[in-house]
């Protein structure tokens, strides 16, 4: 499987997904740590909701400029 990070990440669950309807987890990077191009598929709606609580990053969507966070 190919890798969707660039560097060390993270991933702490705070839900079980087999025992609720949204799976929520706290996602912590290291320095450097780059995110290649993916997609999050959804039914409606979004497939994932980002809420950034520290430090500072770009973000993109397809089709559109990066910008600093």
């Amino acid at each position: 499987m190919h890798s969707i990070f660039i560097g060390n990440s993270y991933l702490n669950p705070l839900t079980d997904p087999k025992n609720c309807a949204v799976f929520m987890a706290n996602v912590t990077f290291e320095p450097g740590c780059r995110n290649n191009w993916h997609i999050h598929h959804a039914a409606k709606g979004g497939g994932q909701l980002l809420i950034c609580t520290a430090g500072e990053g770009w973000y993109q969507e397809e089709g559109k400029e990066a910008f600093e966070k």
